[in-house]
């Protein structure tokens, strides 16, 4: 089909242009090609705002998930941690040097949430967070907060000045992150008490969206 198009072509270039210069029929017939090269990836991608499978469906930093979602320039990430199938486990230290993992919380449904001290989504989220974490102690969950590619430094510094107690720990490269698939800030995964990822949401969360998205994973919920 492409050899038939651009052959058409090729003739009716020469027709217009008669004796002229082969130049400006090599000239014509690049064009040509990458009007067809265009045309071809219109039709397998798309392009945003057609419908089609866009670049930006494709993954990134790039998309738009959430209201209140941040991208980091330049990054590139795989699929998400899906819903219904097992969390990625996970070890991390936070800012005081404390290690954890998601055994660690076995039996408990956990509130993972990734975000970073420069994202104001994130930061007028910390409050709620700070409050759920207060309360949970008898309440069969935990809130886990992990810094994405910050430096201890500057989370201690945030934590210390806003008073939060909310445990925070470092995933200082990103690789956490990368291993649920994560594409804004801030993102939230619920994981129940058996390590299934039961919900998960990106950018803005309410109090009340958290608390109702705990108990829906514990099987209390409406």
């Amino acid at each position: 089909m492409f050899r038939d198009t651009f052959s058409t072509f090729s003739r009716m270039v020469k027709r217009v242009l008669g004796g002229r210069s082969r130049s400006l029929l090599l000239l014509a017939a690049c064009l040509a090609g990458a009007g067809i090269v265009a045309a071809v990836a219109q039709g397998l991608l798309g392009w945003p705002g057609e419908g089609g499978l866009s670049l930006h469906h494709l993954g990134g930093w790039g998309r738009n998930d959430g209201e209140g979602a941040e991208h980091p320039d330049g990054w590139k990430l795989p699929e998400r941690a899906s819903v219904g199938y097992p969390a990625p486990g996970f070890s991390v230290r936070s800012h005081e040097g404390v290690r954890a993992s998601l055994s660690d919380f076995e039996g408990r449904v956990v509130l993972l949430v990734f975000w970073r001290t420069t994202s104001g989504a994130c930061l007028s989220r910390m409050p709620a967070l700070d409050q759920l974490h207060r309360e949970c102690e008898h309440a069969g969950y935990a809130v886990v907060t992990v810094a994405v590619s910050q430096d201890a430094k500057t989370v201690e510094g945030y934590l210390s000045s806003s008073g939060f107690a909310v445990p925070t720990f470092l995933d200082p490269k990103g690789d956490l992150a990368r291993e649920y698939g994560v594409t804004a800030v801030p993102t939230t995964f619920v994981i129940d008490g058996q390590g299934v990822v039961r919900d998960f949401r990106v950018g803005a969360m309410s109090y009340a969206d958290m608390v109702r998205a705990i108990k829906n994973a514990q099987g209390t919920g409406p």
